[in-house]
């Protein structure tokens, strides 16, 4: 099942990836997937056009992302039980999309124009 759920997500990512490459300059661009257990993740991004796609597959997932800049776009996949998310973005544009499989649990928080979140948990 982690199998599909990852062809998947990849095949998003993908034209994820391809959508925002369209759309604007990127000044900082992660992505970054992890797989296993412990998994431990932070990202600071700090410009003008900051964009993360980011996975994690496992339990006890941990994820910090912090944006600061214009234009911030986040794509955060959580799947796995106990998974943690705690996201910062400041600045225009904010744009955050989490999908969470799980037991899972969150904090975000959106400074700026435009704030925009869809949180999807199962």
């Amino acid at each position: 099942m982690t199998l599909l759920f990852s062809s998947v997500l990849h095949a998003e990512f993908s034209l994820t990836l391809t959508s925002l490459l369209e759309r604007q300059q990127l000044g900082n661009l992660a992505v970054i997937e992890q797989q296993g257990a412990n998994n431990s993740l932070l990202v600071e991004q700090l410009g003008y056009a900051n964009v993360a796609l980011l996975h994690q597959a496992g339990y006890l997932n941990q994820l910090q992302l912090r944006q600061f800049g214009v234009g911030n776009e986040a794509i955060i996949s959580q799947f796995g039980q106990s998974n943690q998310l705690d996201v910062l973005q400041q600045g225009n544009y904010n744009r955050i999309q989490v999908e969470q499989f799980g037991g899972s649990g969150f904090s975000i928080q959106q400074i700026g124009n435009h704030a925009e979140l869809a949180i999807t948990q199962y």
